[in-house]
């Protein structure tokens, strides 16, 4: 009994080291003519509390202040007790540590459009970020009675941000269907819900007034196309000084420019379909800009090389230009003399 005791209490035991994070930082000591800095490593979970470490000062010598720094495990919060900083000027003071493992956390919001139509349909919904992590690849997949998901746009959700996700789908069956809505970071799923949806035949769809884009989703998607091409056109400009051999994209660029920009001034006017697809025509700009930085390399030997031969060959032209001149100058000044 006394021995499964002591298995069961080593195993809580181990699994509660097993949640604890290791938490690495320098503290100094400074004063008049002296500073001396101690390296910490701590294990800590949740919450921690610690002493500052004992310095072996100069003689006679006082430290009036205390530094954290270099901290190393990513702590949520890491400060002195009396100040909540870095930086303390009493040598009893305590270190406080606030520690969270790494948690991927994911809400599906809303779903925007609830009534949708047979055929292929571009599904919009709102996601939350509940984690303490960023989310990468982000994507939504839906299925129910005659829906049938067929493409998938990733996101990144920043934690404590929301993003809005789109899926596309072909539907079948018309009339009140329930679907089952999951979101994947990758290949794991964080969250799923179940909403119900209405589904319009094609004698519906005739009466049914087209639907107008939404205009807090339009707006943010506007935004992230101008991001995403602004990062591109310095990583292009970026590349360029480098001496990079750099596919040239200004014309992508320029034609991407025209086409958001299009985009956010008409979006208020669009239908929610309509925006969607000149959405996805901005977006494949930006996929082949990316694709042609993406081929982006150093320029080698050789090519530095052809460029200093055109650079020599270029100046061996404009001195033979000028030589050439100053011979036609002369021969038209010995004859002016004659």
């Amino acid at each position: 009994m006394m021995k499964r005791g002591f298995t069961i209490i080593f195993a809580l035991l181990s699994a509660h080291l097993a949640l604890a994070g290791t938490i690495s930082y320098d503290v100094t000591a400074s004063g008049t003519n002296f500073s001396i800095t101690q390296a910490e490593t701590k294990e800590c979970d949740m919450g921690c509390s610690f002493a500052l470490p004992s310095f072996q000062l100069p003689e006679n010598a006082t430290a009036s202040q205390y530094t954290i720094s270099n901290i190393t495990g990513q702590p949520n919060k890491i400060a002195f007790n009396s100040t909540g900083g870095l930086t303390t000027t009493l040598p009893a003071d305590t270190i406080e540590i606030e520690y969270a493992l790494p948690k991927e956390g994911l809400k599906i919001a809303k779903m925007l459009t609830k009534t949708l139509n047979v055929g292929q349909n571009n599904i919009v919904v709102q996601l939350d970020n509940t984690g303490n992590v960023d989310l990468e690849e982000v994507t939504v997949q839906v299925n129910g009675d005659g829906v049938k998901t067929t493409d998938k746009m990733p996101v990144s959700i920043q934690k404590g941000k929301s993003e809005f996700a789109t899926t596309v789908a072909s539907i079948t069956t018309k009339g009140t269907v329930d679907i089952i809505i999951k979101a994947y970071s990758k290949d794991r799923m964080l969250a799923q819900s179940i909403e119900t949806i209405t589904v319009n035949g094609p004698e519906e769809q005739k009466a049914e007034a087209p639907k107008k884009a939404d205009a807090e989703y339009a707006q943010q998607k506007t935004d992230e196309l101008w991001k995403q091409l602004e990062e591109y056109e310095k990583a292009y400009l970026t590349k360029k000084a480098e001496g990079y051999n750099v596919p040239d994209v200004t014309g992508t660029i320029s034609e991407a420019k025209s086409e958001i920009k299009r985009l956010q001034l008409d979006s208020e006017d669009m239908t929610e379909e309509a925006f969607n697809r000149k959405l996805n025509l901005a977006a494949k700009s930006l996929g082949e800009i990316s694709i042609k930085l993406g081929l982006a390399a150093p320029k080698g030997i050789g090519d530095r090389l052809k460029d200093n031969l055109t650079v020599i060959a270029t100046t061996i032209g404009l001195i033979v230009s000028s030589l050439t001149a100053y011979g036609l100058a002369k021969t038209h000044i010995g004859q002016k003399k004659q």
